[in-house]
């Protein structure tokens, strides 16, 4: 680990192409959907309807919250001198005080910590309707897909891309093989990690697809959401394991690709993670006292360097231990259910006890405005003609509830 840091601080910038971290909420106010089961059941759930009403007005309650990674509609970049301006406080006084900002910011300081000082990071968020819909999954996954097609089509060189997707928002991206049948437009991602995602059929077997290149799925005992959506998938089955439907070690050797199934372990217990403590800030109830209210989010960083180490990978345990009275955290790794160490990380927790404390500085004391002044990407960078009724016909058809 220590060589790889001193490698990647070693390359100058000018020798990286951009890094794109894009992070995708999941359904939104999901106990909702309990009222309007035989629509979701049906994958009729269109816009304008009750339930779309209902989810639209919760996400505007939320959009305010101070503790959410959620920002607009569409593919929002995240102002740079967010990141920038975290750790020396400086954070511009008339930008929008929302949680997801002091989220990215403390993310980022980490990346900076693992290796990546000289590397061109951008931030974006994705926003969705966060309907129980596989119809509407789609329609985010087709909508993602020529967004970030855009944007990678307005730089000169075409930028590493790392999506980030929460409970369903981890399905959103895996619309993106089907996306690139009908659209052609060669969209590769680097890698996708999906935080307790409710795998289901329609769109597990999309990590086979050539448009990503590392795929990570990570989930919690603990976490007993992504079992309970049996409503928006045509079998009546969710699962947050990807061996329940196929074997990644047989795509990694079919495919020359990384795919892994990720279990989490908190000091040794296999439930310390629930659903919300993937994403948001989870003060109301935290992972661990010393990690305050810092989400597993924020480990991503520290994963990932030994996760594109170790491409044989392909169901793992990671252990977070923790011991506050030695200050020491490490992330080990093992082979699922199996007690031998295969790597450990150094001391992670100097890393931590800053960033923690200023997110609980940020959380405690940001008074959150009402009100939005960003605009989504995709509306800044247009399609082409043809693209643009070619896509706007597909989309349309899908939001009409036809099937594409």
């Amino acid at each position: 680990m220590k060589f790889l840091k001193i490698i990647l601080l070693l390359i100058p910038a000018s020798l990286h192409a951009q890094t794109w971290v894009v992070f995708v909420h999941g359904t939104i106010g999901g106990t909702l959907a309990l009222y309007h089961v035989n629509e979701i059941k049906k994958n009729n759930v269109l816009d304008g309807s009750s339930y779309a009403r209902q989810v639209e007005r919760y996400r505007k309650k939320e959009l305010n919250s101070k503790d959410r990674l959620l920002l607009d509609y569409g593919l929002i970049p995240i102002p740079t001198h967010v990141p920038a301006h975290f750790l020396d406080q400086k954070f511009d006084p008339a930008l929008p005080e929302y949680g997801a900002y002091v989220i990215v910011g403390a993310f980022d300081s980490l990346m900076q910590q693992v290796g990546y000082l000289h590397q061109d990071i951008r931030y974006f968020t994705f926003g969705w309707s966060g309907l129980l819909s596989q119809r509407h999954r789609q329609i985010a996954g087709f909508d993602l897909y020529n967004a970030l097609c855009n944007a990678r089509d307005a730089q000169e060189e075409k930028p590493i891309i790392i999506v980030v997707g929460y409970s369903h928002g981890g399905n959103v991206p895996l619309w993106f093989e089907e996306a690139e049948h009908y659209f052609k437009r060669n969209l590769e991602i680097d890698t996708l990690i999906t935080l307790g995602c409710p795998l289901q059929v329609e769109t597990v077997f999309a990590t086979a697809s050539p448009v990503f290149k590392h795929i990570y799925t990570i989930r919690s005992d603990g976490d007993l959401v992504p079992q309970a959506d049996r409503i928006s998938t045509q079998v009546g089955k969710s699962s947050a394991r990807l061996h329940d439907f196929l074997n990644p070690a047989e795509l990694n050797a079919a495919n020359n690709r990384h795919v892994c199934d990720i279990r989490i372990l908190v000091n040794g217990n296999i439930k310390s993670v629930d659903h919300r403590s993937f994403f948001n800030l989870c003060y109301k109830k935290k992972i661990l006292p010393e990690l305050s209210g810092l989400p597993f989010l924020m480990f991503i960083p520290h994963i990932l360097p030994i996760l594109h180490a170790n491409p044989n990978w392909s169901n793992m345990d990671l252990h977070l231990n923790v011991d506050a009275v030695r200050h020491a955290m490490q992330i080990a790794w093992s082979e699922y259910q199996s007690p031998v160490i295969k790597a450990a990380s150094d001391n992670i927790y100097p890393h931590f006890c800053r960033v923690r404390s200023l997110t609980d500085q940020y959380w405690s004391s940001r008074i959150v405005k009402s009100g939005d002044d960003l605009t989504p990407l995709d509306n800044i960078l247009l399609l082409p003609a043809t693209v643009t009724l070619q896509t706007e016909s597909l989309i349309d058809r899908l939001r009409n509830g036809s099937k594409a």
